[in-house]
């Protein structure tokens, strides 16, 4: 999608940084990118199934077996 000076969906500079500001305030666990990158890669193998599917598939795993 290509779009010109402005987009439909775009936010301001401002907003952005506000909903950014907001992030440290909620219930959000951070993952290992590496960790969660490399097992979306085996399970995406494994499962003959869309890598960007397995990245969600990763954090659930490692969500579960953190608990």
């Amino acid at each position: 999608m290509r779009c010109g000076a402005r987009c439909d969906w775009a936010i301001e500079g401002a907003v952005a940084s506000a909903a950014i500001a907001v992030l440290s305030d909620m219930p959000i666990r951070w993952n290992d990118d590496e960790a969660v990158g490399a097992d979306a890669v085996r399970l995406t193998l494994a499962l003959d199934h869309p890598v960007y599917d397995c990245v969600y598939l990763a954090i659930a795993i490692a969500s579960v077996q953190s608990c």
